[in-house]
């Protein structure tokens, strides 16, 4: 998903979040629906005097509830693009530390790369001086085309009002 915030031609701020189909709350819930479920039919063949499901049971529900928190988690993560005349500032924050990388803008370079092997999707890479940033690395790769032509078009609006700025 991506948001856009423009409060001025020369400045925008852009946010890139993953597509999530459910809220954390929503990813309990089925959770403990299937974990209940799951432990009910394994606990009523323990009463009846089968016990073997048991443990399977036990390590299905954990397994589940690991994927499933490691899917909440991924789902947290955000991508923030500054766009301003002095610097763009990306900000990436959720799946693991928290990073920050700054770019002048009259130097990066915005770059939509085919993918490292055939069937591989896009890659979205910003870049200055010999540094490079993948941006949005969660989206599909219709709304990675769609980033780009925003981040294309915001940091020309950024680069015009910089030259105006600096104009007698």
């Amino acid at each position: 998903m991506i948001d856009v915030e423009q409060p001025a031609a020369e400045q925008c701020r852009i946010r890139v979040r993953p597509n999530r189909s459910l809220s954390t709350r929503e990813l309990t819930t089925a959770f403990t629906i299937i974990a209940c479920g799951c432990l009910a039919i394994a606990g009523t063949f323990a009463w009846q005097g089968l016990w073997v499901p048991l443990p399977f049971a036990g390590a299905e529900v954990l397994f589940l509830g690991g994927a499933l928190a490691w899917v909440a988690r991924q789902g947290r993560r955000v991508e923030t693009i500054e766009l301003s005349r002095e610097r763009i500032a990306v900000r990436a924050n959720g799946a693991g530390p928290a990073r920050r990388i700054d770019f002048h803008p009259g130097w990066m370079r915005i770059e939509l790369k085919p993918g490292r092997y055939r069937g591989y999707p896009q890659r979205l890479v910003l870049g200055s001086h010999g540094r490079e940033y993948e941006v949005g690395a969660f989206l599909n790769d219709e709304e990675r085309s769609a980033l780009f032509g925003q981040l294309t078009r915001s940091l020309r609006a950024v680069r015009q009002a910089a030259r105006g700025a600096d104009a007698p």
